[in-house]
């Protein structure tokens, strides 16, 4: 097993954060869907129009943030291989 998982001592622990920008400019690839300020239906976010959109939640951050990861990174295979322990997302990252 790894010295890691082994030793509380050795664990880490590692916080992700997005940038506002780049948080949009992923929502946008992504074709993620929010609700404008004015409507409650969905609509895919566009980084043009950013003004008629809610402000993101932390949910909706999470979200984009998983996906993102989802493409570079196997996160079950790491649990699978013990590299990785366990990952969750926190609501603050000051948390």
């Amino acid at each position: 097993m790894f010295p890691s998982v082994d030793d509380p001592k050795n664990l880490f622990f590692v916080l992700l954060e997005l940038s506002q920008e780049e948080l949009e400019r992923q929502a946008e690839n992504l074709e993620y869907e929010m609700r404008t300020i004015d409507n409650p239906l969905m609509y895919k976010f566009i980084k043009d129009t950013k003004h008629l959109y809610e402000p993101f939640r932390t949910r909706e951050r999470q979200e984009i943030m998983m996906e993102i990861l989802k493409k570079v990174i196997n996160l079950e295979e790491l649990m699978r291989n013990k590299v990785l322990i366990s990952h969750f997302f926190m609501h603050d990252m000051n948390a």
